[in-house]
């Protein structure tokens, strides 16, 4: 579903790149970013439907309410390109001196997600870079594959964003906001029953132990099998779903949600 807008995304994008004050709400409204920023496999502009605010609200709640926020939706709707390329990119915004890392099923499908945030940064000729030319690499210190570093008011030494596998040894410093981008998938999930425990306890003692006090954790997926991370982390009390399926005359989408009214 796409919701009716007063004024087109190249109208809002014409009016950022005009004044300050368009900029501003760039940084402030997620989906004002997302329809500007972004762009489809065709090359056209992302308008988001009712699903993707849905997924925005619910993270920004669980900001406010101190919990993790999860999101469990179909697969093939979108959320990799809203919760785990726009909405780094979109934080760093906001505030470059964040440590964010991207946490996927594999090393070379979270540094897909990072590659496009460096296109983004490191392009004149992108939007994002004509929008928020505050937001720059840092000259003293080497991008990566997998790392991007960020001019900073501070003096960390770790990296802006960094992208890595779920099972991963290489865990790093500790961060500010971790996203877990589809850690479950076939292959761990199904067709290699073995590593499910592999993969619940290298988020339970490994990568939760990277965020900060205070930090956030936006966890998307799919559910795979009944005994899937997915699944156990539904009942978490740290975390609150927003879970989402086909509909039974599959004519839209039904939604729920989990630890409602709960803070850490």
């Amino acid at each position: 579903m796409t919701l009716l807008m007063t004024n087109s995304p190249m109208d809002r994008l014409a009016e950022a790149r005009e004044s300050l004050e368009g900029r501003v709400g760039l940084t402030s409204d997620f989906n004002m970013f997302v329809e500007s920023i972004m762009r489809d496999e065709k090359g056209e502009r992302i308008i988001q439907g009712d699903i993707h605010r849905k997924w925005f609200a619910h993270v920004q709640d669980c900001r406010k309410r101190g919990i993790y926020a999860g999101l469990l939706c179909p697969w093939g709707h979108g959320k990799s390109v809203n919760m785990a390329i726009a909405y780094p990119a979109w934080r760093l915004a906001q505030n470059q001196d964040l440590r964010i890392k991207i946490i996927s099923a594999s090393d070379e499908i979270a540094r897909d997600r990072v590659s496009v945030i460096k296109s983004f940064i490191d392009n004149e000729e992108s939007d994002y870079h004509r929008l928020f030319p505050h937001v720059q690499a840092d000259p003293n210190r080497s991008w990566t594959g997998s790392k991007i570093y960020l001019k900073r008011k501070g003096s960390s030494p770790d990296p802006s964003i960094e992208a890595i596998s779920i099972l991963s040894s290489r865990m790093g410093a500790r961060a500010d906001l971790i996203v877990f981008d589809d850690v479950v998938d076939l292959q761990n999930a199904i067709q290699k029953p073995i590593m499910r425990d592999k993969i619940k306890d290298a988020f339970r003692s490994g990568w939760l132990s990277r965020i900060e006090p205070g930090g956030e954790v936006v966890y998307i997926g799919t559910v795979w099998h009944e005994d899937d991370l997915s699944m156990d982390l539904l009942s978490n009390e740290r975390f609150s779903f927003c879970v989402q399926s086909i509909s039974d005359d599959f004519n839209g989408i039904v939604c729920r949600y989990t630890n409602l009214g709960k803070g850490e």
